[in-house]
């Protein structure tokens, strides 16, 4: 500041209109004296009219407009020769009563903040909902390919839909109700012979379950080799699985749902056809050799040959 400003420093408290030297139209004048540079250049490099830099020099503030408009004007103009924008500023307020206004800079940042923090948030969001969508599609799309295994395996079956639940009543040790139990019961007086007819007819349905258990993994019969030019296969089961066994003539030896914990041997002319629903549920042996039983990409199910040889192709 001049001589003038620093001896003004030290007096009293200035009144209340203030010194000519302290208005920033004063300040503006003086640092652009001093720096050589001519009124018009200054309108050139501020992008001004020549009549409203040689308003602001003169603090006719009122031609510049709003007071928005002046702190503006004022603030380029001090920015470009150097000075403070903010005493400039003050000194304006000082002169013109106009109150200091907040600096909306804050408001601004947050009102920028909170897109940049909306958008991964409504991606994360997104991706989340796809994950669980694509979840649900594949545990339905599993579930599916079960149930048309299954369902077209039973669609094969035709007339002989019942005999996998005889053989299930074997395997749980349950030895099937004869169908002359579901008759009336007979009188009295003909207890005897009544007595006698179920005692002779149980003979041929234990006799066929027997004969359906007969192969089953762990019996002594099951351990005698299988017959010559014949394959024979033992299955055993930790799920429920649909599974088909066809003989080299095309013969069905098996056909039906294996239930966990239980077994399955089958012989006949090879090669044997096997069909499993679920692959992973099943172990197998053939002529009590293990085999690792062969598996479709992405898929339960699973469909291969046995060879003479106990070859698995």
């Amino acid at each position: 500041m001049s001589d003038a400003a620093t001896a003004g420093s030290s007096e009293a408290p200035a009144p209340a209109a203030p010194r000519q030297s302290d208005t920033p139209g004063e300040l503006l004048k003086r640092a652009r004296e001093q720096q050589g540079i001519t009124l018009q250049q200054a309108a050139e490099d501020l992008h001004l009219d020549l009549r409203l830099v040689a308003a602001i020099e003169a603090n006719r503030f009122a031609e510049l407009g709003a007071p928005v408009y002046a702190r503006g004007h004022l603030r380029k103009y001090a920015t470009l020769l150097g000075l403070s924008p903010q005493q400039v500023i003050q000194c304006y307020e000082a002169l013109t009563d106009t109150p200091a206004v907040p600096t909306p800079v804050p408001t601004a940042g947050v009102a920028r903040e909170r897109p940049r923090l909306a958008v991964p948030l409504g991606l994360g969001a997104l991706a989340l909902v796809m994950i669980v969508a694509w979840l649900a599609v594949e545990r339905d799309d599993a579930g599916r390919r079960q149930a048309a295994g299954v369902a077209s395996a039973a669609q094969d079956t035709g007339g002989v839909a019942e005999a996998p639940s005889v053989v299930a009543a074997a395997d749980a040790g349950q030895t099937p109700t004869p169908a002359v139990d579901d008759e009336p019961e007979a009188p009295a007086d003909d207890a005897a012979p009544a007595a006698v007819e179920p005692a002779a007819s149980p003979a041929p349905v234990d006799a066929t379950v027997a004969a359906l258990d007969a192969p089953a993994a762990g019996s002594e019969a099951s351990a005698a080799p299988p017959p010559a030019g014949a394959v024979r296969l033992d299955l055993a089961f930790t799920e429920p699985c649909w599974v088909e066994v066809y003989d080299g003539s095309g013969a069905r030896l098996l056909f039906e749902i294996g239930q966990p914990g239980t077994a399955r041997s089958v012989a006949g002319a090879a090669p044997l056809e096997v069909v499993l629903g679920l692959a992973g549920a099943v172990t197998a042996r053939v002529n009590d050799e293990p085999i690792v039983i062969p598996r479709i990409a992405g898929r339960d199910a699973t469909r291969f040959r046995i060879a003479g040889d106990g070859q698995v192709q």
